[in-house]
């Protein structure tokens, strides 16, 4: 459950990244 919470964090992460990206772009 513990690595399951940080690969949802690290998905959150990626997606927050590339929607900066995106409308700074």
């Amino acid at each position: 459950q513990k690595s399951n919470e940080a690969k949802l964090e690290a998905i959150q992460m990626a997606w927050h990244e590339e929607f900066l990206d995106r409308t700074q772009g």
